[in-house]
């Protein structure tokens, strides 16, 4: 199975990030891709499980490196988000300890508080992850956070 990551990074470093994740990533994974996404964010396609890319990051520092999140789907609207996002967080283990949203068009507060509804059946506080809903290549996209470095 495919992963797609999202990684955060410093703006302006978005191709020495891409790289050294490229570089990090490809002794385990030579089929390994990536693209810059946008200022401060690039994409990274392996087979490596989430897990063990958040790890090796944690484990080999890179430089201008924010944050590492996965993407569980990509929706084109977001009543479809509303519909199949929560299932899909939850379907691949994950509990939600809060839901913050980035999205600039078609957001309205009412969908907000329908969002956190839907999760409301995989939220815990203490072992939760953020889960981050933005536009990503025109769509909507939900995100799990899974590595912050200090």
């Amino acid at each position: 199975m495919e992963y797609r990551i999202v990684a955060g990074t410093v703006p302006g470093k978005e191709k020495r990030v891409l790289r050294d994740l490229l570089d990090l990533f490809f002794p385990e994974d030579p089929r390994v891709e990536g693209r810059i996404v946008g200022p401060g964010r690039v994409m990274v396609y392996t087979r490596l499980p989430p897990e063990d890319a958040a790890r090796m990051a944690r484990l080999y520092p890179v430089r201008g490196l924010l944050n590492v999140r996965l993407v569980v789907g990509v929706y084109k609207d977001l009543e479809e988000l509303l519909c199949r996002a929560p299932r899909d967080v939850c379907s691949l283990g994950y509990r939600v300890g809060r839901v913050r949203v980035k999205l600039r068009k078609n957001w309205r507060q009412e969908y907000y508080g329908a969002l956190v509804e839907k999760f409301s059946k995989a939220f815990d506080d203490k072992r939760g992850r953020e889960v981050l809903v933005e536009e990503l290549d025109g769509k909507v996209a939900v995100e799990v956070f899974l590595f912050r470095p200090r």
